[in-house]
């Protein structure tokens, strides 16, 4: 059923990388280090065979190995790169590591995110040209890179309209409201008094699934703009850490046209659940509907 909401009016940041906390830093120290110990040497070759093979024994709904080669090949870039670091970004699935350089120190290579993309479809081949256009961003201070850190909605090709990240930004506010334990999905637009949301049914985690159903639901609502969440808790290595992130996607559009894909971390401790920082924007989005 659909229920009202009170907006929280926040503004967007700059999705700009940080440095690294001393848990994330030990969290990674170890990554590196059981990655140094099964790929020997570390080269792109080695990297791809590692890939091919976890590929070949796991299964696709398990992160780990994907986020392995992810560091593996971060660990390669800063072994040919001498200037460049680890930091953390903000990328799809919430914070996670990605290298900057001297010449880059804002527009870092997201090798876990991009690395994480390409598992569930099994990609082939594609380490090789990755790391080579990595090392190019990293090296090149005229290069745009494939993820630009976006300051405002009219930084976008397509700025978006007030409505839509007026809408986008209450939807990141319902979805810090819901967070919990277990990831959840749900559609939003506006109303009289409110904006109006639904829960997505089935598997809030088969994002092509909640889209196809959201677009269903926006379009049987008549509304002008609409918006789906997705409020991912904490997984993997950081649930075992005292403060744990999670983080609320929201991707928003008017019918047809190109929207806008905002995120706000939250992290989760002792004291409770809280926002962290600002909302940033991520890029544009697809139609929603």
């Amino acid at each position: 059923m659909a229920t009202g909401m009170n907006a929280v009016d926040t503004a967007p940041d700059v999705a700009a990388p940080r440095d690294l906390t001393p848990a994330e830093q030990s969290r990674l120290e170890v990554s590196v280090e059981r990655v140094t110990t099964m790929v020997t040497p570390l080269s792109g070759d080695s990297i791809a065979d590692l890939w091919d093979t976890l590929l070949e024994g796991g299964l696709l709904d398990d992160l780990e190995g994907a986020r392995t080669v992810g560091v593996a090949i971060g660990t390669l870039l800063l072994d040919a790169d001498p200037t460049a670091r680890w930091v953390s970004c903000l990328g799809p699935r919430g914070w996670t590591p990605g290298v900057v350089s001297s010449v880059q120190p804002a527009s870092p290579v997201l090798v876990v995110a991009d690395a994480l993309a390409r598992w569930p479809g099994a990609t082939a081949d594609w380490i090789a040209p990755y790391i080579d256009s990595a090392l190019s961003h990293l090296t090149n201070p005229d290069a745009l890179g494939d993820h630009p850190w976006i300051a405002s909605p009219e930084d976008l090709p397509v700025p978006p309209s007030p409505d839509v990240v007026d809408l986008a930004t209450k939807a990141l506010s319902l979805g810090l409201a819901l967070v919990g334990s277990k990831p959840k999905a749900f559609a939003v637009t506006p109303g009289v008094g409110g904006p109006m949301s639904a829960p997505a049914p089935g598997d809030p985690t088969d994002h092509d699934a909640v889209r196809a159903w959201a677009r269903q639901w926006g379009a049987q609502s008549g509304a002008p703009v609409l918006a789906v969440a997705w409020v991912e808790p904490p997984r993997g290595a950081a649930r075992r850490a005292a403060t744990r992130a999670g983080s609320v996607t929201v991707e928003a559009s008017e019918p047809g046209r190109l929207g806008i894909v905002y995120a706000h971390e939250f992290v989760t401790g002792p004291e409770g659940t809280s926002a962290s920082g600002q909302p940033v924007i991520l890029g544009a989005s697809d139609p929603v509907f």
